[in-house]
């Protein structure tokens, strides 16, 4: 990430529901995830504090 988010940030978490790829600040740029909060790279398994639900 470009800069540290006040977040419990994990780079693979268990629960497929609420990883970042289901999040409203997730943008899949060419294969290459990225968070608009964080404003950088993230794992599309990633999770943090952060994250609300496309649904």
């Amino acid at each position: 990430m470009s800069h540290e988010i006040e977040s419990d940030f994990r780079n693979d978490w268990p629960d497929e529901a609420t990883q970042c790829r289901n999040c409203t600040s997730f943008v899949d740029n060419a294969g290459q995830g990225y968070c608009t909060e964080a404003q950088g790279d993230v794992p599309f398994t990633a999770h943090c504090d952060f994250f609300q639900s496309k649904d």
